[in-house]
């Protein structure tokens, strides 16, 4: 299959979970994968990761204990918090586009969009960041 057909096939299924500490009822498509390389030094090695787009639902913890959807908070913030390592998305991220033939295990989410409801077919709008001069 080429480049293509592959995220065609990625971006056929919504995949779901549940993390339990401070994000639950995650809903992720993935809407485009593709494999990058960059030379480390003069000795011609090369690097290899899988940049991967999302769109994802998901409910957040605030620190009162509250859940509420991830577009709520700062976006900054949520996708900062979405891209750690130890969070159930990258590792979700990762097997689906292993399974699909991707050849990388290293997986960097590049652009991380909010869905509008679980089934991540409408996005939110993107916002632009308020600055306040005092």
């Amino acid at each position: 299959m080429n480049t293509r057909e592959l995220n065609k096939k990625l971006s056929s299924t919504i995949l779901t979970g549940n993390d339990g500490d401070y994000i639950r009822d995650i809903h992720i498509r993935v809407n485009r994968a593709r494999v990058k390389q960059a030379h480390l030094n003069s000795r011609n090695t090369r690097h290899e990761w899988t940049e991967v787009d999302i769109t994802i639902w998901a409910e957040i913890q605030n620190i009162s204990g509250e859940w509420k959807e991830c577009h709520t908070y700062g976006i900054k913030d949520s996708r900062t918090f979405l891209r750690r390592p130890q969070n159930l998305v990258s590792g979700m991220v990762n097997d689906w586009t292993r399974l699909w033939g991707f050849p990388t295990t290293e997986v960097k989410l590049k652009t991380i969009k909010f869905g509008v409801s679980p089934n991540c077919a409408e996005q939110h709008p993107p916002t632009k960041r308020r600055r306040y001069w005092y």
